[in-house]
């Protein structure tokens, strides 16, 4: 996916650029809670996601006028690939904040996602119950469920859980 490439060029420049310009302190100077800047530094970068990913959605239009495809898969597939980036900007957003430099803050990114294929590696190849352990937290194998078309909690849960605690522990470092 072109995205695992993209998030992170998009989320390395919403600290680092700051920290390196000098800008920064005057940043989290302004009369505004930590949380709010997070959070609108992650919205802003989330919505150059979330705009690209809508504008792939131009194919599966194409197919469903000439075709007659299950819809609800593709919509679901969707979610799933929605869910997976907000997951990976927040990733993006907080390496971004650990650094001054943008290509450090751009390789924490890509770091992250391989670090999700040896997590999902580790699923496979440990036995009982270490296989079960890592399996619950492998981000892309919740992915494979939305590209079949099925929508677990579990998995919702699992996105949005993940989420949060990387957006928190961006905020407990913005503090």
């Amino acid at each position: 996916n072109v995205f695992v490439f993209v998030v992170p060029l998009i989320t390395m420049r919403t600290f680092a650029e700051e920290k390196k310009v000098g800008t920064y302190d005057l940043l989290v100077s302004y009369p505004i809670r930590p949380w709010e800047l997070l959070l609108a530094k992650y919205l802003g970068a989330i919505g150059l996601v979330l705009g690209l990913l809508l504008l792939t959605g131009l194919f599966p239009a194409i197919v469903v006028w000439k075709g007659e495809p299950y819809v609800p898969q593709i919509l679901s597939s969707y979610l799933g690939l929605a869910l997976f980036l907000l997951c990976y900007v927040a990733v993006g957003i907080v390496g971004s904040l650990l650094t001054d430099k943008q290509i450090i803050a751009a390789f924490i990114g890509y770091g992250a996602f391989f670090l999700m294929i040896l997590v999902q590696w580790l699923a496979y190849v440990l036995s009982a119950p270490w296989d079960r352990f890592f399996a619950n937290y492998l981000l892309v194998a919740h992915l494979e469920s939305f590209r079949n078309g099925l929508i677990f909690v579990g998995a919702l849960a699992c996105y949005v859980c993940i989420t949060t605690m990387i957006l928190m522990a961006g905020y407990w470092k913005l503090r």
